[in-house]
């Protein structure tokens, strides 16, 4: 149930950026896992700032991870290539804590903003 409060309070905060979507279904997965995509925003790009900002993200999917392809799994879901290309993987575990997360959240807003106004 911790780890449910905490993905949950870090779903709903991500949530409310514009062009900022769940992939799947929240039942269906490890309470652990948000896989999540930002229109107009490479998810790898997010991953290697949120990096240099102490926030660890993945892009992708883990069977996936390292790869310059879209993921097989999120294409399988119904994901588009560009869509696939926009989503990020968060694991969240015991050892996190609601400051953690309200500063991961916070970062990644701000950074998915700073990126979307790059591309413009």
């Amino acid at each position: 149930e911790y780890i449910k409060s905490l993905r949950d309070d870090m779903l709903n905060k991500l949530l409310q950026t514009e062009g900022a979507y769940l992939n799947a279904s929240l039942k269906d997965r490890t309470v652990s896992n948000i896989n999540m995509r930002f229109d107009g925003v490479l998810g790898s790009r997010l991953v290697a700032l949120c990096d240099l900002h102490g926030v660890c993200i993945s892009s992708g999917s883990a069977c996936n991870e390292g790869k310059a392809t879209s993921s097989h799994v999120l294409k399988a879901i119904g994901l588009t290539d560009e869509d696939a290309l926009s989503s990020i993987r968060i694991t969240i575990g015991h050892q996190n804590n609601q400051a953690e997360i309200n500063r991961a959240a916070d970062i990644i807003t701000k950074l998915v903003a700073r990126i979307r106004e790059e591309n413009s």
